[in-house]
């Protein structure tokens, strides 16, 4: 297995980390109107009118990975492994975006499960920014999804999806303020005051030298953004990782 140190230098990579339904799309769609390039992504879906910006390939190869290590996207496994194939795959995903020889990243919800690899590979030139949502919100958006390749306890009563989606929202946002405390990147909340979530991705635009921070308002409809719940309670379970986010932004 060789090591990121081994590998070519090549331009940044930018990693859009946070939990599904927490405005990764967003965030994702943002910079690639400002010129992040994204490779082939989904621009336009039954569930989210602009695209959820995720390339298939990652996807793909991180539900692998998942697959592998005992879980799922929606069970996460107490402990990632990659395999070499999967590193391998990992590899050619990376030297296939470095090909144009510009900045460029990616969006999926699990790549924060599983960012160390990344890491691995990558070394200095990851760079990771997140976004995060009121669990509430990410909650409610999840149960009220009747996707077919949806898991069984989706669709069973509110309170158990309810407490199902929570839980998922604890594993992701637990492990995004890992990676935070780990080393300090660029956080934001999709659901906080417009203006400064705003100011936040145009600032960030900016560090990475992209074009015209005026996406960040040109690409947010607030029309698809559904299931407010800024002003509940946030639930006891989660309020130990929340408040360290909030903190922070």
């Amino acid at each position: 297995m060789s090591a990121a140190h081994d590998q070519p230098e090549g331009p940044p990579v930018v990693a859009v980390l946070g939990m599904h339904r927490s405005g990764t799309s967003w965030l994702a769609g943002t910079l690639s109107e400002a010129g992040l390039s994204l490779g082939e992504v989904d621009e336009h879906n039954y569930w989210n009118q602009r695209g959820n910006r995720e390339m298939s390939a990652i996807v793909s190869l991180h539900d692998r990975v998942l697959s592998d290590s005992g879980g799922a996207w929606h069970d996460p496994p107490a402990r990632v492994l990659w395999r070499d194939d999967t590193i391998a795959e990992l590899d050619r995903i990376i030297a296939a975006m470095d090909a144009a020889g510009e900045t460029w990243g990616f969006k999926d919800p699990r790549t924060v499960l599983m960012l160390d690899m990344w890491r691995q590979r990558l070394g200095g030139r990851l760079r990771p920014v997140g976004i995060y949502r009121h669990p509430g919100a990410v909650a409610l958006s999840l149960a009220r999804r009747r996707a077919p390749r949806f898991p069984r306890v989706a669709r069973r009563a509110p309170v158990v999806a309810r407490r199902w989606a929570l839980g998922l929202w604890c594993i992701h946002n637990e492990a995004l303020s890992a990676e935070h405390r780990r080393s300090t990147f660029p956080l934001l909340r999709f659901d906080g005051d417009l203006d400064r979530l705003f100011e936040g991705a145009a600032a960030l635009c900016r560090d990475l030298g992209l074009r015209s921070p005026d996406a960040v308002r040109d690409f947010h409809d607030g029309a698809l953004v559904t299931n407010d719940r800024r002003d509940r309670p946030v639930p006891r379970r989660c309020r130990p990782v929340w408040d360290y986010l909030v903190a922070q932004t």
